[in-house]
Protein backbone atom coordinates (compact mmCIF):
# COMPACT_ATOMS: atom_id res chain seq x y z
CA UNK A 1 0.00 0.00 0.00
CA UNK A 2 1.46 3.29 -0.83
CA UNK A 3 1.80 5.95 1.57
CA UNK A 4 0.45 9.16 1.10
CA UNK A 5 2.53 12.16 2.76
CA UNK A 6 0.63 15.32 4.51
CA UNK A 7 3.08 16.84 5.17
CA UNK A 8 4.10 19.61 2.45
CA UNK A 9 7.10 20.22 0.54
CA UNK A 10 8.93 22.66 2.41
CA UNK A 11 8.29 25.19 -0.68
CA UNK A 12 4.90 24.57 -0.29
CA UNK A 13 4.55 25.27 3.58
CA UNK A 14 1.36 27.36 4.59
CA UNK A 15 2.00 31.05 5.68
CA UNK A 16 0.65 31.69 9.05
CA UNK A 17 -3.05 33.36 7.21
CA UNK A 18 -3.04 30.54 4.90
CA UNK A 19 -3.09 28.13 8.17
CA UNK A 20 -5.22 29.88 10.04
CA UNK A 21 -7.86 29.98 7.00
CA UNK A 22 -7.75 26.36 6.68
CA UNK A 23 -8.51 25.22 10.02
CA UNK A 24 -10.96 27.85 10.24
CA UNK A 25 -13.01 26.64 6.64
CA UNK A 26 -12.10 22.55 8.39
CA UNK A 27 -14.29 24.06 11.20
CA UNK A 28 -16.78 25.51 9.21
CA UNK A 29 -16.97 22.65 7.01
CA UNK A 30 -20.08 20.70 8.08
CA UNK A 31 -21.74 24.22 7.77
CA UNK A 32 -21.00 25.83 5.14
CA UNK A 33 -18.31 24.83 2.36
CA UNK A 34 -15.28 27.00 0.85
CA UNK A 35 -17.66 27.95 -2.26
CA UNK A 36 -20.34 29.44 0.09
CA UNK A 37 -17.59 31.15 2.17
CA UNK A 38 -16.10 32.82 -1.25
CA UNK A 39 -19.49 33.85 -2.45
CA UNK A 40 -20.42 35.45 1.16
CA UNK A 41 -17.35 37.00 1.56
CA UNK A 42 -17.36 38.77 -1.82
CA UNK A 43 -14.66 37.24 -3.55
CA UNK A 44 -14.78 38.21 -7.01
CA UNK A 45 -13.87 34.16 -8.39
CA UNK A 46 -14.53 31.16 -5.96
CA UNK A 47 -10.95 30.37 -6.47
CA UNK A 48 -9.23 32.81 -4.70
CA UNK A 49 -10.33 31.31 -1.40
CA UNK A 50 -8.27 28.08 -2.44
CA UNK A 51 -5.45 29.69 -3.92
CA UNK A 52 -5.10 31.75 -0.25
CA UNK A 53 -5.81 28.69 1.79
CA UNK A 54 -3.13 26.75 -0.16
CA UNK A 55 -0.97 30.07 -0.03
CA UNK A 56 -0.65 30.40 -3.28
CA UNK A 57 -1.56 34.17 -3.14
CA UNK A 58 -2.50 36.08 -0.44
CA UNK A 59 -5.34 37.68 0.96
CA UNK A 60 -6.29 41.37 -0.39
CA UNK A 61 -6.89 43.60 2.67
CA UNK A 62 -9.64 44.75 1.29
CA UNK A 63 -11.64 40.99 1.89
CA UNK A 64 -10.44 40.45 5.53
CA UNK A 65 -13.99 41.97 6.90
CA UNK A 66 -16.02 39.98 4.38
CA UNK A 67 -14.29 36.79 5.12
CA UNK A 68 -14.45 37.63 8.95
CA UNK A 69 -18.45 37.43 8.54
CA UNK A 70 -18.58 34.91 6.53
CA UNK A 71 -16.23 32.61 8.44
CA UNK A 72 -18.02 34.19 12.11
CA UNK A 73 -14.33 35.11 12.97
CA UNK A 74 -13.13 38.24 14.56
CA UNK A 75 -11.71 40.01 12.37
CA UNK A 76 -9.15 41.79 14.27
CA UNK A 77 -7.32 39.01 14.42
CA UNK A 78 -7.31 37.95 11.24
CA UNK A 79 -6.47 41.99 10.49
CA UNK A 80 -3.49 41.34 12.95
CA UNK A 81 -2.55 38.26 11.02
CA UNK A 82 -2.50 39.54 8.09
CA UNK A 83 -0.49 42.51 8.50
CA UNK A 84 2.07 41.04 10.14
CA UNK A 85 2.95 38.46 7.58
CA UNK A 86 2.65 40.32 4.63
CA UNK A 87 3.05 43.91 6.34
CA UNK A 88 6.05 43.50 9.02
CA UNK A 89 7.05 46.77 8.97
CA UNK A 90 4.07 48.46 9.37
CA UNK A 91 3.21 46.34 12.04
CA UNK A 92 6.05 46.54 13.60
CA UNK A 93 5.86 50.39 13.55
CA UNK A 94 2.28 49.80 14.73
CA UNK A 95 3.44 47.99 17.76
CA UNK A 96 6.03 50.88 18.39
CA UNK A 97 3.96 53.80 18.78
CA UNK A 98 1.11 51.68 20.98
CA UNK A 99 -1.19 50.78 18.28
CA UNK A 100 -1.74 47.58 18.27
CA UNK A 101 -4.77 45.66 16.20
CA UNK A 102 -6.67 43.69 19.13
CA UNK A 103 -8.73 41.42 18.69
CA UNK A 104 -12.25 41.66 21.17
CA UNK A 105 -10.60 38.33 23.34
CA UNK A 106 -7.59 40.05 23.60
CA UNK A 107 -9.73 43.80 24.58
CA UNK A 108 -11.75 41.50 27.33
CA UNK A 109 -8.41 39.95 28.75
CA UNK A 110 -7.09 43.82 28.84
CA UNK A 111 -10.16 44.85 30.65
CA UNK A 112 -9.84 41.85 32.84
CA UNK A 113 -6.40 42.63 33.85
CA UNK A 114 -7.28 46.39 34.60
CA UNK A 115 -10.22 45.35 36.59
CA UNK A 116 -8.05 42.68 38.46
CA UNK A 117 -5.33 44.97 39.57
CA UNK A 118 -7.22 47.77 40.14
CA UNK A 119 -6.08 49.89 36.64
CA UNK A 120 -2.53 49.92 38.55
CA UNK A 121 -0.24 49.01 35.88
CA UNK A 122 1.37 46.57 37.80
CA UNK A 123 4.42 44.69 36.16
CA UNK A 124 3.84 41.21 35.02
CA UNK A 125 7.71 39.59 35.74
CA UNK A 126 6.33 37.61 38.56
CA UNK A 127 3.28 36.30 36.85
CA UNK A 128 4.62 35.94 33.14
CA UNK A 129 5.12 32.22 33.59
CA UNK A 130 1.87 31.53 34.94
CA UNK A 131 -0.07 33.93 32.53
CA UNK A 132 1.81 31.61 29.55
CA UNK A 133 0.50 28.88 31.00
CA UNK A 134 -2.81 30.24 31.22
CA UNK A 135 -2.56 31.43 27.52
CA UNK A 136 -1.73 27.81 26.43
CA UNK A 137 -4.55 25.97 28.30
CA UNK A 138 -7.28 28.68 26.81
CA UNK A 139 -5.61 27.50 22.89
CA UNK A 140 -5.71 24.03 23.68
CA UNK A 141 -9.41 23.92 25.16
CA UNK A 142 -10.28 26.27 21.82
CA UNK A 143 -8.50 23.39 19.66
CA UNK A 144 -10.56 20.90 21.96
CA UNK A 145 -13.70 23.11 21.47
CA UNK A 146 -13.23 23.22 17.89
CA UNK A 147 -12.17 19.30 17.08
CA UNK A 148 -15.44 18.50 19.12
CA UNK A 149 -17.88 21.03 16.95
CA UNK A 150 -16.42 19.60 13.89
CA UNK A 151 -17.27 15.78 14.68
CA UNK A 152 -20.71 17.55 15.79
CA UNK A 153 -20.62 17.21 19.62
CA UNK A 154 -20.83 20.83 20.45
Amino acid sequence: MKTISTKLPASKVQSEVARYLDLQLQAMASVKNASRVADEAGFPQRNLLSMIRSGQTKLPFERIDGLAKALEINKSHLFRLALKEYQPAIEALLAETGRQVISQHEQQLLTAWRDATDDSDPSIEQFQADIETLGKRACALAREVGRSQVRGNG
